[in-house]
């Protein structure tokens, strides 16, 4: 069996801590005295790189006792190799590729994007997603036209085909983002979920996002048709559906209107984990909110300075090991944080 990707990596090793694009982690093998940060990973696009620091153990030894036949990614995470079915492309406004969401047999999804010189980066690290079809999709709403979102790019494609201008958003159900909303201000949308239950939430996350931007929202319920079970547009299409038949749909649809039932609630068990980076554990994770608050005058500030200068000059921060120096303007700033209130005691001694 292989990894999926470098996250599932970082699965097998608690304790992993980044440190710019290195990762290092405690060697889960037996024979180091202190094996802390005795496992160096980096992440190279199609698999990780891996190094055992103290120099007891083996490529070999390390992936079967993480339970990997290698480190190299397997899209399908079982281990076999998947065929690449077809991969869609989604540029910036001016049409210059940004990534591509690459769909396999077995079905399966990744993203990469090109690294410059005619290779690929299997994620999206620095890259902003964007909507399907931008350039397409910037020129309709400037014209006043309509706008379809389906559910990924396959029905967006068949939607155009016919001369529709139809869009979706990457990573598939549910993962709508605001950015995606403000490139639909003003404009005549119309939303055609998938006949499930992902499908309906999505639709409510779209259309209530948009409320209040968009010039009108219309949610239409594809039906069956001739007897054939449908699951999305696709399906409805291949079994008959045609431009006009779509239209005659649309003119029947309400006008969306929030209503309670919108709310979007989601199955903890649906909820994709990730692995979190620290810049202190357990209080300041990367990449997430960390709130500082407290009364007046008692140490917010001083907290803050000793923690940049912790991280900047690499000593470590109280019950964490020593770390390489890094600008802590950008790890601060990279935690998105108003730190955690921590206790006066520690304050008076890291301010020194």
């Amino acid at each position: 069996m292989r990894p999926k990707d470098f996250n599932d990596i970082l699965a097998k090793l608690p304790g992993a801590r980044q440190s710019g694009d290195t990762w290092t982690a405690p060697c889960p093998l037996p024979g180091h005295k202190h094996p802390q940060g005795h496992l160096s990973l980096k992440d190279a696009g199609d698999k990780a790189l891996v190094t055992d620091q103290g120099g007891r153990h083996s490529y070999q030894d390390i992936c079967q006792f993480i339970g990997f036949d290698s480190l190299t990614y397997s899209p399908n995470g079982n281990g076999t190799e998947a065929k690449i079915v077809c991969a869609y492309d989604y540029t910036d406004a001016n049409g210059k590729l940004l990534y591509q969401v690459v769909c396999y047999d077995p079905k399966d999804f990744r993203q990469r994007r090109p690294d410059g010189n005619g290779a690929w980066v299997w994620n999206l690290k620095g890259v902003k997603p964007v909507l399907y079809r931008l350039p397409e999709v910037l020129k309709t709403v400037t014209e006043g036209q309509t706008v379809y979102i389906c559910e990924g790019e396959k029905d967006a494609n068949n939607l155009t085909k016919l001369g529709l201008t139809a869009t979706t958003n990457s990573r598939g159900a549910e993962k709508w983002r605001p950015d995606n909303t403000e490139v639909l201000k003003g404009a005549s949308v119309i939303i055609l979920p998938d006949r499930d239950a992902p499908g309906q939430r999505h639709a409510a996350k779209v259309a209530t996002s948009l409320h209040g931007k968009a010039k009108s929202i219309k949610v239409v319920e594809i039906p069956d048709r001739d007897g054939y079970q449908i699951k999305d547009v696709s399906d409805w299409l291949a079994a008959g559906g045609t431009v006009a038949d779509l239209e005659g749909l649309t003119a029947k649809a309400p006008e969306y209107k929030p209503k309670e039932s919108d709310i979007s609630l989601v199955c903890i068990a649906e909820v994709d984990p990730e692995t979190v980076s620290w810049l202190w554990l357990p209080y300041i994770p990367k990449g997430k909110l960390t709130l500082l608050e407290g009364d007046p005058g008692i140490g917010k500030s001083w907290v803050s300075l000793a923690i940049a200068t912790a991280v900047s000059l690499g000593n470590g921060l109280p019950g964490a090991e020593a770390t390489e120096p890094q600008s802590a303007r950008a790890s601060l700033e990279d935690t998105e944080s108003r730190l955690d209130l921590i206790t006066p005691a520690w304050t008076e001694r890291s301010s020194h």
